[in-house]
Order: C-alpha cells, then sequence, then structure tokens
C-alpha cells in the first residue's frame, strides 16, 4: 500500500488537534474549578444564615448580627468576582472549544483526501488484477486452441 502523499501535513493536523483538545480540557476544568468556588461560598453563605437563625432564637449581640453581615457582604463580593471570573473563563473556553472544532474540520479534511486516495489506489490495483488476469485466460485460451 502507497504511503499518503499528505501524512506529513496529516500527523501535523493530528498532534494540533490533540493539544487543542489538551488545551479546551484545562479551560474547562478551569471554569469548573470556578463554578465549585462559587457553589462553595453560596454554601457559606447558607451556613453562616442557618448558625445566625439558631443564634436569634438562643440570644445574640449586635456584634454577632454585624459580624454575619460583613461576612455576608464579603462572600457576596466574592460570588461576584468569581461570577466575572467564570463569565470570562466560559468566553476563553468557548475560544478554545471553536479552536478545536476548526482542527478536527482540518485533520477531516486530509483523512477524507487519504480515504479517497486510498480508494483510488485500490480500484488501480483491482483493475491490472483484471488485466491480468485476462492476460492469462487469453493465452490460456490460445494454448488450448493450438493443441
Amino acid at each position: 500500500m502507497p504511503r499518503f502523499s499528505l501524512q506529513t501535513a496529516l500527523d501535523v493536523r493530528e498532534r494540533m488537534e490533540k493539544l487543542k483538545q489538551k488545551e479546551f480540557a484545562q479551560q474547562l476544568q478551569v471554569a469548573q474549578e470556578l463554578k465549585a468556588r462559587i457553589g462553595d461560598a453560596q454554601d457559606a453563605i447558607v451556613a453562616s444564615n442557618g448558625q445566625m437563625n439558631q443564634l436569634k432564637s438562643g440570644g445574640f449581640s449586635v456584634a454577632h448580627l454585624q459580624f454575619h453581615e460583613s461576612y455576608k457582604s464579603r462572600m457576596n463580593q466574592q460570588i461576584a468576582i468569581l461570577e466575572q471570573q467564570l463569565k470570562e473563563q466560559n468566553e476563553v473556553v468557548d475560544v478554545k472549544q471553536q479552536e478545536l472544532v476548526e482542527a478536527t474540520q482540518k485533520r477531516r479534511v486530509l483523512e477524507i483526501l487519504k480515504e479517497k486516495e486510498l480508494f483510488r489506489h485500490r480500484k488501480k490495483q483491482e483493475r491490472l488484477e483484471r488485466l491480468e488476469m485476462d492476460e492469462i485466460s487469453q493465452n490460456f485460451a490460445i494454448k488450448q486452441r493450438s493443441h
């Protein structure tokens, strides 16, 4: 079987696609980590609210209320920052996903060319084999007539 004439380019495209897959996966992981951090911060606010409700039933001071409100404010600020980072990260993920799609398309184009080239090669081989078989049968028929 002959070597595909653009095999080197196909190999490069495959490596580029794998690189783009890795970059996409890394950026997606960063986005997931940001989502987890947002969830943790929201859970911390819920837990703090629960603790404050327990304190209300058992008695609390103004200092407790101030501490709770200050903590809740800081956590909401942190959530806002994380959400902005997540928004920006999602944009990066979208860019990396588009780059991956383009790399996959480029690789696929070369694979289609390779398949077509192999198909043409197989057809040529089949045609040559048929010609050879025809020649053999003609030679056999000529020998049979001469005897």
